[in-house]
């Protein structure tokens, strides 16, 4: 298996479904990072260690949390990717494994009202 393997022309079997790739096929490359869309199906068991990380997760995302509005009329915010790549970019991290718990494990979004949000600073106006 070469170094240079393109993900992306394997991510489908030849009926157009997902193909999860094995640990096998994933250990010989250096860097899944830059094809790390291809690797949306591939279960977490599969992933190479060195591109998963573990324990609790504290991380701010650069996007603001949607409104129900925004998040019924903007169909990017309903796309499960964005949200895996931007959790992906802000870790270093291809996957994250939550700590151990006997409990299982959550998410929890937060967003600030606009009154508590903090000011800005110099001139500014509403578009």
């Amino acid at each position: 298996m070469s170094n240079r393997l393109n993900l992306f022309e394997s991510m489908y079997d030849d009926q157009g479904q997902p193909a999860p790739f094995t640990r096998a096929e994933l250990e010989p490359l250096e860097d899944l990072w830059e094809q790390r869309a291809a690797l949306f199906f591939t279960p977490t068991s599969e992933i190479p260690e060195r591109f998963v990380g573990s324990g609790e997760l504290q991380v701010s995302l650069p996007i603001v949390t949607p409104s129900y509005g925004e998040f019924e009329q903007i169909p990017g915010y309903r796309n499960t990717r964005m949200w895996v790549d931007l959790l992906q970019r802000a870790t270093g991290k291809i996957r994250w494994r939550p700590m151990d718990l006997p409990l299982p494990s959550c998410e929890k979004m937060s967003a600030l009202p606009v009154d508590m949000r903090p000011p800005r600073k110099g001139p500014h106006r509403c578009v």
